[in-house]
C-alpha cells in the first residue's frame, strides 16, 4: 500500500462525493484496515488533511509546467495569475470540501484541522512567492510580494465561494483577464498589451 496512491483514491471520492474515509478505501480497494490506520493516526480527518493537501501540490506542480512552457516573463505572469483565479473553477467540486473544512473548523474548534488548513494556506502562499522568483527578479521588497501572494490566495477563494454560496454568476473571463493585467502591472511596472 502506497500512501499516495490511497491519497489519489481518496481525492477522487472527495471530489465525486464529497467525502473519503479509511472505511470506505479499505472496503473498494481491499488494502488492509490497520495498515491505513497506521498511515493515518489522527484517523479520517488526517486522511482529509492529507488529500486536500495533495490536491494542492498537484495542482501548484500542474501549474509551474504550465508557467514553464510559456516563453516570455508576460506569458509566465499572465499564466501564474491565470492559475491563482481559475484554479478551482476547474474542479468546482473542491470548494464544496473547504466549505465543509471552514464549518467544521468553526462549530467544532478543531485544532487539528484549523493547524492544518493553515499550512496549506501557507503553501499556497510560498507556492505563488516561489513561482514569482523562478519566472525572474522584479526588485520587490519581500513584504510586497508576500502581500500580493496572499492577496492571490484569498481571492481565488472568495471569488469561487461567492459564485457557489450565492450563485452569483461571475465573468471569470473578464476577472481573468483584469487579475492577468494587474500582475503584469505590478511586476513589470508597465501596461499589459
Amino acid at each position: 500500500m502506497n500512501k499516495k496512491n490511497v491519497l489519489k483514491i481518496a481525492l477522487h471520492l472527495l471530489l465525486k462525493d464529497g467525502s473519503a474515509d479509511i472505511n470506505s478505501i479499505a472496503e473498494m480497494t481491499g488494502f488492509n484496515i490497520k495498515k491505513l490506520n497506521e498511515a493515518f493516526p489522527s484517523g479520517d480527518k488526517e486522511l482529509l488533511m492529507d488529500t486536500v493537501e495533495f490536491a494542492g501540490k498537484t495542482w501548484v506542480e500542474k501549474l509551474q509546467k504550465e508557467i514553464a512552457a510559456k516563453n516570455s516573463v508576460r506569458e509566465k505572469l499572465k499564466t501564474l495569475a491565470s492559475g491563482y483565479t481559475l484554479g478551482s473553477q476547474y474542479y468546482p467540486e473542491s470548494l464544496s470540501v473547504y466549505i465543509d473544512l471552514w464549518k467544521t473548523i468553526k462549530d467544532n474548534q478543531d485544532e487539528y484541522m484549523k493547524s492544518r488548513l493553515k499550512e496549506i494556506y501557507h503553501f499556497y502562499i510560498s507556492a505563488f512567492c516561489n513561482m514569482i522568483n523562478e519566472i525572474g527578479s522584479f526588485h520587490i521588497k519581500y513584504e510586497e510580494l508576500y502581500s500580493f501572494s496572499l492577496f492571490m490566495t484569498v481571492l481565488s477563494d472568495v471569488l469561487h465561494i461567492q459564485s457557489i454560496t450565492l450563485e452569483n454568476d461571475v465573468d471569470f473571463k473578464s476577472f481573468e483577464a483584469m487579475i492577468e493585467k494587474l500582475t503584469v502591472l505590478f511586476f513589470m511596472g508597465v501596461p499589459n498589451e
